[in-house]
């Protein structure tokens, strides 16, 4: 079984033809033979790239771009995009409508999935690299090196000789006994303490049962029912009966798997699993799920600050959360008094009404199972094979992928948690340089300038309103590739200092781990901020105070240094508009004209929860005008640069043709199942968006009544 994991695959074809008329070539020579055959193909490519380019394109030679990055984004582009579509009818199956034909990056060699996207095959080659990172020797091998702890955590990981060792052991031995025992092995105490039981598993063990909470610099947020919004996609749970059959299967076979293990390694009195009590512990998790859903969707409400102890007092006191958070945070200081901030007031009464709505006489066993299973779920995949695959049939439902994550993969997701930053610097030093940093960061600062401009436009906000948000937009810190810090090899060293690596012991480390994170905790609420976002990842966010987009999301094809800016505006510049205009729009929407207009074209959609009406017409209406301004934004970096750029080789389009091509050759995706109706919302809400926008028209000359220009088109500025 070891061989599936092994990461490095033998070459027969070497051994068939290392002799040729009594000349033996050595593996160095074959190798290189094959790279320069590889490059040969890849240059009569470009020259026929070239010949299309000069014949079809009735345009200067020197208003074309030859070199290798304009190729290359040209021949991807092309690769993607279905021109026997009309981009008119249908802009988004012109411009994706054969990425399903395209190859793409595999998953350690083994992946079956009717659902993949642009963006996922980006994130699968960024994990690649980081892989192969991990792998190498350690350079710097001091005691305080990040990069040998993490190498060495990562190696501990993928030590599967002690996992079959182990088996499900570590559970039983270190987080089980952490909680008094647990009924199935027949060593449960029911006078427990669920306050003091639930200190030990949000903050010694890390694991979020009921609420989960984070530190910005603006305050201490708590989100309730968050974990269970995560686990378990309450929807799912909800309307889809083969969705519970699946998850009960599930748990009914990690349990298994653990208390037999105990019984090998002598850790019960009991000598065999009965089955009453596998089904009362699955109906008791069951109970909490099925208590943590709405019968009904509750509109959104905006985010409210209170103090703890009307927290505690709006549950009932059956979480007391001054004890939990001075806990959590290890400080005293946390008081009563002490505000915080939660988004949904309807979950903080949803939260008290599942608690209170659990029967008396079992509510304490309820509870502690509900506790056991959320650390058996958060850790099972730390332990042998038997516990990494327990989940195959619901992964299935609920990634619509058949893939089984090998070992290196999961171990580079556990290192990229525990040793974050010293992932990030691996993969920033080695595939984001400081140039591109700038220059992406050119790119956003020309879009926040834009949006400055937009608004300092826009005749329906007072000038008061204006000038309020304009100071906002100018305060909103752009963090591009990765925090300034972060690109320091001492900052990094310096913050996983005290952290202990043991490369024999993988559940030592996460136990060390831990230690780790609520020193890290307590550091992070004296100084108000929290930045644990992975770049090598391939997304973006926006904060109150901050915008964020990663450096693995500043890779090719959605960013290149070498590729033309019409195209770098159309993917990255689009991202970073779309979080500038909703930090704008949250505070003003009521009062946009659009408004109602935007309501009116979105009501004959798929969109058909009155509930979500009003987000989803906010939802529109920042689309289609980030589009507009990141247009607006590569025109002023194009007049301030002073000279037109070159269009791409063989593709007959032009610059702003492209501009919208490049944007939505970044949603393209496939597949999908009941469950994730993955392609058909990309397809609709980017049509939708598009077809709003005269300036599509106009590029595209679209005749009046085609699908994507809208008879009806709202105001956008």
């Amino acid at each position: 079984m070891d061989d599936e994991f092994q990461t490095r695959m033998t070459l027969p074809l070497f051994s068939s033809f290392s002799t040729i008329r009594r000349y033996t070539f050595s593996k160095m020579e074959i190798i290189l033979g094959v790279i320069a055959l590889s490059l040969f193909v890849l240059c009569m490519t470009l020259m026929g790239l070239l010949g299309t380019a000069n014949s079809k394109l009735d345009v200067q030679d020197d208003h074309v771009c030859f070199d290798i990055g304009c190729m290359e984004t040209a021949t991807r582009a092309m690769e993607l995009r279905n021109k026997s579509v009309d981009p008119c009818e249908n802009f988004y199956e012109y411009a994706c409508g054969n990425y399903q034909n395209v190859e793409h990056f595999y998953v350690d060699g083994q992946i079956s999935s009717s659902k993949r996207s642009v963006q996922l095959d980006m994130l699968r080659q960024n994990e690649n690299r980081v892989l192969d990172l991990l792998e190498k020797p350690i350079k710097k091998n001091h005691d305080s090196s990040s990069e040998r702890k993490v190498k060495e955590f990562f190696r501990a990981c993928n030590d599967i000789n002690s996992r079959k060792k182990n088996k499900g052991t570590p559970i039983v031995r270190q987080i089980i006994s952490k909680l008094g025992g647990w009924k199935l092995l027949g060593n449960w105490k029911p006078d427990w303490d669920f306050n003091d039981a639930l200190q030990k598993v949000q903050t010694d063990l890390l694991v979020d049962p009921f609420y989960s909470v984070h530190v910005f610099s603006f305050g201490i947020y708590v989100y309730p029912l968050d974990a269970l919004y995560r686990t378990y996609h309450r929807e799912s749970w909800v309307k889809h009966k083969t969705y519970r059959t699946a998850y009960g299967m599930f748990i009914r076979r990690v349990v298994t798997h653990l208390v037999n293990d105990a019984i090998s390694a002598n850790l019960t009195q009991k000598t065999r699993v009965h089955n009453a009590d596998v089904d009362e512990f699955i109906d008791d998790v069951f109970t909490i799920f099925n208590g943590s859903v709405a019968p009904e969707k509750t509109v959104y409400q905006r985010f409210k600050k209170v103090s703890l102890g009307e927290l505690t007092n709006v549950t009932e006191n059956h979480i007391n959360w001054v004890k939990q958070l001075s806990y959590f945070f290890n400080n005293d200081s946390v008081t009563n008094e002490t505000m915080v901030t939660f988004d949904n007031e309807a979950e903080i009464h949803l939260l008290r009404n599942l608690m209170t709505s659990l029967p008396v006489q079992n509510q304490n066993r309820i509870l502690h199972n509900y506790l056991i299973w959320c650390l058996v779920e958060a850790y099972r995949k730390d332990l042998s094979m038997e516990y990494f695959n327990a989940d195959s049939e619901l992964y299935e439902l609920e990634t619509d992928r058949l893939e089984v994550l090998s070992f290196p993969r999961l171990c580079l997701h556990s290192a990229s948690w525990v040793l974050t930053h010293a992932v990030n610097f691996l993969f920033i030093k080695h595939y984001f340089s400081e140039e591109q940093k700038k220059a992406a960061q050119e790119i956003v600062n020309n879009i926040k300038l834009a949006s400055i401009a937009q608004m300092e436009r826009a005749q329906w906000m007072s000038a008061k309103t204006i000038q309020e948000v304009k100071g906002q937009l100018e305060a909103f810190t752009l963090h591009v590739g990765y925090p300034d810090w972060m690109g320091n090899q001492e900052n990094i060293d310096e913050m996983y200092k005290y952290l202990r690596i043991n490369v024999s012991d993988h559940f030592e480390n996460l136990l060390e781990r831990n230690q780790h994170f609520i020193r890290v905790r307590s550091a992070n609420l004296q100084k108000r901020e929290s930045f644990d976002w992975i770049v090598y990842g391939v997304y973006s966010a926006q904060f109150s105070d901050y915008l964020y987009i990663t450096a693995g999301g500043l890779q090719p094809p959605s960013f290149s240094m070498n590729q033309p800016y019409f195209y770098n505006f159309g993917s990255i510049g689009v991202a970073a508009a779309l979080l500038l205009r909703m930090k704008i729009i949250l505070h003003v929407f009521d009062v946009v004209p659009a408004f109602h207009c935007i309501q009116d074209l979105h009501s004959g959609t798929s969109i058909d929860d009155k509930s979500l009406a009003y987000y989803s017409t906010i939802k529109a209406f920042v689309y289609s005008s980030s589009l507009k301004l990141a247009l607006n934004g590569y025109q002023n970096w194009l007049k301030n640069r002073g000279s037109e750029e070159k269009i791409l080789p063989g593709m007959g389009l032009t610059k702003e043709q492209i501009f919208f091509l490049a944007h939505a050759q970044g949603q393209c995706s496939v597949g999908g199942n009941e469950l994730h109706p993955y392609r058909n919302n990309d397809e609709e809400e980017l049509n939708m968006a598009i077809g709003q926008l005269e300036e599509f028209s106009k590029a595209f000359n679209c005749r009046p009544g085609s699908k994507m220009n809208h008879k009806v088109k709202c105001n956008y500025d």
